[in-house]
């Protein structure tokens, strides 16, 4: 069974022994590294946070550094003198800062440990990798742990858990959620069809944008979140599960710092992502607001992010490859035409199993180019995606290639708000996908003229019109990404990191059409 090889083949590298608490709760007879009443003492107090009148200063300290993450050491003194200053210039008998902070030390070490007492909750993990000789520390959150808490603490009432049956008798139904779409009926049905009756289909939501980078000094990493979608709340709460780390730059151009960092990637995913890749196969219980359990079988249907990131997850080649879709096989000289409605869709079975394949090669004579002329003719790494492993994605419906979208308002324009509604085989979408607010009036006239209609689900019909136009439109999208070329960045308003080669022109696309989040 795919799923089961995929899962072997991850385990086989130990990470999951080497987990420990990040943040352990902070107690009395923890020793050094617990926070025991030597630590207290040094703090200025046990809690010193729970007094009103200094809870100013520690929330200044946790939103007002670089970016509104903390402030550094430095920052901290400064901050302890100029309060001090401040309250000591009062005429208040009572001064609560000086009382309780004695020193600008007893002030350091009390706001690290509310820092610890704020996180201690959120049972973050932590483990090493080492590949290549370079040890990666990764901090992350179990998604199972996470699943649970946000169901939990969900009000009561806020829970939908989709219909009990789905009516395909009218098939142009108007999609306004989750539960009306293809990709939930089929999971619906591969529960109903494979576990115990009553299990239900927790639906998730994840989201990454690997150009925003958080940087401690030591280390770049960017963050990875995940929505429950069955909260139907009007306050959308996106979790943070993981910060995923990146390889150097300089070290990244070469050939093995891309081996290394899909590596790294896919290690990562399957770590935090172990305990809800078990559950979506054996089921598991979940408690509810309000008393009670329900058992749930935890499903993604929707893979937020950036084009060059997709292909990363999936473990596909980016660039100077024969099929540049993920969805599909469409070669890269037939996606602009016609033609690339026939391709046929990309086999997970076929491509997940050689990407086993070409991991698991020892290094006999010829072993190297037998790999590249796998990867060359699948358009592949030679990484397995550790998300084949997941119900659904891997055996099933099989939606590995199919899940992975993005998100509307990373757009910046009307022009790439416009290309959403256009089909994969339209010429205009390769050329649109990363051009400038200058071509909005582009889509203000097309959408004026009718030239298609759009539904709520994002598909779109009477796309021929547009092959009428498309040189005229390809001319100029040529000539705007000419004169925006010598400027950093990808053309959707995310800074270039230093290191990579500009993305300005993506990959031609095809008749695939992309989930897309509102």
């Amino acid at each position: 069974m795919l799923c089961d090889d995929v899962f072997e083949h991850y385990e086989r590298f130990g990470d999951v022994s080497k987990v420990t608490d990040a943040f352990p709760p902070l107690g009395e007879g923890a020793g050094r590294r617990g926070g025991g009443r030597g630590r207290g003492r040094r703090s200025g107090g046990r809690a010193p946070w729970t007094n009103e009148a200094v809870w100013h200063v520690f929330e200044r300290e946790c939103t007002g550094g670089g970016g509104g993450v903390c402030l550094s050491q430095k920052q901290l003194r400064k901050l302890y003198k100029y309060t001090k200053v401040v309250e000591q210039g009062t005429n208040a008998t009572i001064k609560p800062f000086s009382d309780t902070f004695k020193t600008a030390d007893r002030f350091i070490a009390s706001v690290r440990c509310f820092k610890w007492a704020l996180i201690a909750p959120l049972k973050l993990k932590k483990a090493s990798m080492k590949i290549d000789g370079q040890v990666y520390n990764v901090c992350f959150r179990d998604a199972l742990d996470a699943i649970r808490s946000e169901v939990v603490n969900t009000q009561y009432g806020d829970l939908y858990w989709g219909p009990d049956t789905n009516d395909d008798s009218v098939p142009d139904t108007v999609l306004r959620g989750a539960w009306d779409g293809e990709m939930y009926k089929e999971q619906h049905y591969h529960v109903q069809g494979t576990m115990r009756q009553g299990t239900r289909v927790l639906v998730l939501h994840l989201y990454s944008d690997s150009t925003i980078l958080i940087s401690s000094g030591a280390v770049s990493a960017y963050p990875l979140r995940m929505r429950i979608v069955i909260n139907i709340n009007k306050e959308v709460r996106w979790v943070m599960l993981v910060y995923i780390p990146q390889v150097e730059s300089k070290f990244l151009e070469t050939r093995k710092g891309h081996e290394v960092s899909a590596e790294l990637l896919q290690r990562i995913l399957h770590l935090f992502f172990l305990t809800c890749m078990m559950a979506s196969h054996r089921e598991v219980w979940v408690q509810v607001p309000g008393g009670g359990s329900v058992r749930v079988s935890p499903r993604v249907l929707l893979y937020v992010c950036d084009k060059p990131e997709e292909r990363a997850i999936m473990c596909l080649k980016g660039s100077e490859c024969f099929f540049p879709c993920t969805p599909c096989m469409v070669e890269r000289d037939n996606s602009c035409t016609a033609a690339g409605a026939a391709a046929p869709s990309l086999d997970v079975d076929a491509t997940v199993k050689s990407q086993l394949s070409n991991a698991k090669m020892s290094t006999f004579w010829g072993a190297a180019s037998r790999r590249a002329e796998v990867e060359m003719e699948h358009s592949l790494n030679s990484v397995a995606p550790a998300l084949a492993a997941w119900a659904g994605l891997g055996n099933g419906p099989r939606m590995l290639y199919r899940f992975p979208g993005f998100d509307r308002l990373h757009v910046r324009s009307l022009a790439l708000s416009f290309i959403v509604a256009l089909p994969c085989v339209s010429p205009l979408r390769p050329s649109l996908l990363c051009a400038s607010p200058h071509l909005a009036p582009l889509g203000v006239i097309l959408s004026c003229l009718g030239i298609g209609h759009t539904v709520d689900n994002g598909s779109s019909h009477g796309a021929a019109p547009y092959l009428h136009c498309a040189c005229f439109l390809d001319l100029a999208c040529t000539l705007v990404h000419t004169r925006k070329r010598k400027h950093a960045g990808d053309g959707l308003g995310h800074q270039q990191k230093s290191g990579q080669q500009s993305t300005l022109v993506p990959p031609p696309s095809c008749r695939c059409e992309r989930p897309h989040m509102v």
